[in-house]
């Protein structure tokens, strides 16, 4: 059967089961969806089998998709490993996981500049709408939106496992000014609340070298925002700003890599503002 099916269609099945998106795994291999969705039929033309349940635009794994997976992905992280071992090239593999919608419409699009800039770091992006499980040794990253699911999530005692770890909070100048632009005084409360239990982390867990802060965003551009934010509006907001301009979502991201790194290892219960000089206080 081996030799009916090609390499190629076998990295197109892994690509798209591992993004859940035939467009995203394009991307990844720099092919068309279209060429993505004929190396996938031709795979389950050679199989006899449908891998993927197309339902419109979505695809999803089909129950033999879902086994097959699994030893292919088992495969494909063997040979990663066994091509890190002979080669002279050292390349540290960042293993991310992230909702398929964010992945195909902002991540994916920026990981060509990304991995450009950091050449002896490899990706491996897998997106679907369920949360990554830490627990068995899956992914390093998921980056997710919603309520969080509380099964794989017990971060405080791997990190105490290691001797140390940065935990990043995210709370908002409303907290801190006691009402924002948009928000109402639940939401100012439950803001200043992230506050407190930040700087109550910090202290309990600097012993075991574990980090915590906090971070307060100013009006950040947004879909949230963009709707309701009117030009007369954003002119009178960015005259109380010194920096003279809105946030952006890059803003935000770039105070988490400074927390996550070991640049801020001496830097604990602090509240990093990012508003531009909106709010300035001792």
């Amino acid at each position: 059967m081996l030799k009916d099916v090609s390499l190629t269609t076998v990295k197109a099945f892994e690509a798209a089961a591992r993004h859940g998106s035939f467009r995203a795994a394009a991307s990844e291999l720099n092919l068309s969806p279209s060429a993505v969705s004929h190396a996938i039929l031709k795979l389950e033309q050679s199989l006899g089998t449908p891998l993927f349940e197309r339902d419109g635009r979505s695809v999803r794994l089909s129950p033999g998709g879902e086994m097959l997976m699994r030893y292919v992905g088992t495969a494909f992280d063997e040979l990663r490993r066994g091509m890190e071992i002979v080669s002279n090239r050292k390349v540290t593999l960042l293993r991310l996981h992230s909702a398929p919608s964010f992945a195909a419409q902002w991540l994916t699009p920026r990981l060509s500049d990304f991995l450009a800039r950091n050449p002896d770091i490899e990706v491996r992006l897998a997106s679907n709408t369920d949360y990554a499980r830490f627990s068995n040794d899956d992914f390093d990253i998921d980056i997710v939106y919603g309520p969080p699911r509380v099964e794989g999530l017990h971060v405080i005692p791997h990190m105490r496992q290691r001797k140390g770890g940065s935990i990043a909070c995210m709370s908002s100048v409303s907290a801190q000014r006691g009402g924002g632009i948009f928000g109402g005084p639940h939401y100012s409360a439950a803001k200043a609340g992230v506050l407190g239990l930040a700087k109550a982390m910090a202290r309990e867990f600097g012993p075991d070298n574990i980090r915590v802060n906090c971070i307060t965003p100013g009006l950040i551009m947004t879909d949230i925002t963009g709707g309701k934010l009117t030009p007369e509006m954003k002119t009178d907001i960015i005259k109380g700003i010194p920096i003279g301009r809105l946030g952006e979502a890059k803003d935000v991201a770039g105070a988490y890599l400074f927390l996550a790194s070991d640049l801020s290892s001496y830097i604990t219960g602090a509240v990093i503002d990012v508003n531009g000089g909106m709010l300035i206080h001792g």
